[in-house]
């Protein structure tokens, strides 16, 4: 019916067309001429011409329904050049039809960053373990090495602490230095041991005995500097010299008096026996003129095969006056 509707409209038109041209090209054969009646000819035509067209459209149109109707095959046509990838098939979009031009690498590519980063929500440390062995090594350096290489250097900073710490010597609390005496330093060292024994000393490190120390040699030789800053600093308690360089520690005021140190009556008793003498080395007659020891009336310094000529004085007593006391008892004057 869709096609017999189509022919009686194309008659219709062509009868009502012929009509209208036949009339038109009378009046103006009329009242115009022929100029007027060839324009007026030309313009019907082209009317004629574009409704013949819009009836052929229709016809199309109907045309292409039947076939559809009765042609279901160019359906199935359609869509198998749909699925060679020739046109998208029915419901497919654009993206669709395009993404199936991808290789399969470049489609992997794409599901692969598509997927969600399963370490995002977890530590560091488990996205290490769970790494495989082949990238740990880049996830260590970039996340874990500068922290690691600080905590190395802090521990080793506070091991080094902790080792000087234990292994530093205590400070002595009993140091004598016998100046320019150093070809003697092996009796100077038995003096030592004899006192650390004869004072009860725990640890032998709380006491020092020096035989390095020479001044007014020569002025290469000449440790004075030394000794005034250790005498300063209380690391020097007691020396021991011969006659002359005792004059020169006790000239630097270097010295200090056995009235400094001993008892009233420890200081009698010294002065009785005659073993204090003044800063020439002569028998001092009041505790006022004493200034030093003469170790020549010491039983223990002549024990140890010392030189007879030596005196002894105290010096800087800042850590107390028991240990100079003691060694003066263990000096066993006569």
């Amino acid at each position: 019916m869709a096609g017999n509707d189509g022919n009686d409209k194309r008659d219709r038109g062509r009868a009502s067309k012929g009509n209208t041209v036949r009339d038109v090209a009378s009046d103006s054969s009329s009242s115009q001429g022929s100029d007027t009646g060839r324009n007026a000819t030309s313009t019907i035509a082209n009317d004629t011409e574009s409704n013949t067209s819009n009836g052929r459209a229709g016809n199309n149109g109907s045309s292409s329904g039947g076939d559809t109707a009765n042609n279901p095959q160019n359906e199935t046509r359609s869509g198998q050049r749909a699925a060679d990838g020739d046109l998208p098939s029915p419901g497919q979009t654009a993206a669709d039809a395009d993404s199936t031009s991808l290789s399969a690498d470049q489609r992997a590519a794409i599901s692969g960053l598509a997927k969600d980063n399963v370490y995002v929500k977890q530590s560091k440390w488990t996205t290490f373990r769970q790494l495989p062995a082949g990238q740990k090594g880049s996830f260590f350096v970039q996340h874990f090495l500068l922290g690691t290489v600080v905590v190395i250097i802090a521990l080793v900073v506070v091991i080094s602490l902790v080792v000087t710490y234990l292994t530093k010597p205590p400070t002595p609390v009993f140091t004598l230095e016998a100046v320019n005496m150093h070809e003697n330093s092996r009796q100077i060292s038995a003096l030592k041991d004899g006192f650390v024994k004869y004072d009860n000393v725990k640890d032998a490190r709380l006491v020092s005995f020096g035989s390095d120390l020479t001044i007014g040699r020569n002025s290469y030789a000449d440790d004075s500097p030394k000794i005034m800053t250790q005498m300063s600093a209380g690391q020097i308690n007691a020396m021991i010299s011969d006659r002359k360089t005792m004059a020169t520690l006790n000239k630097r005021g270097l010295v200090n008096k056995p009235a400094d140190v001993l008892t009233a009556v420890e200081l009698k008793h010294y002065l009785d026996m005659g073993v204090l003498v003044d800063a020439k080395g002569n028998p001092a007659t009041s505790a006022k003129d004493a200034v030093c020891f003469d170790l020549s009336r010491s039983e223990t310094w002549k024990a140890k095969g010392l030189p007879s000529e030596a005196l002894f004085g105290f010096a800087n007593v800042k850590n107390g006056k028991d240990h100079p006391r003691a060694f003066v008892r263990y000096l066993d004057f006569k």
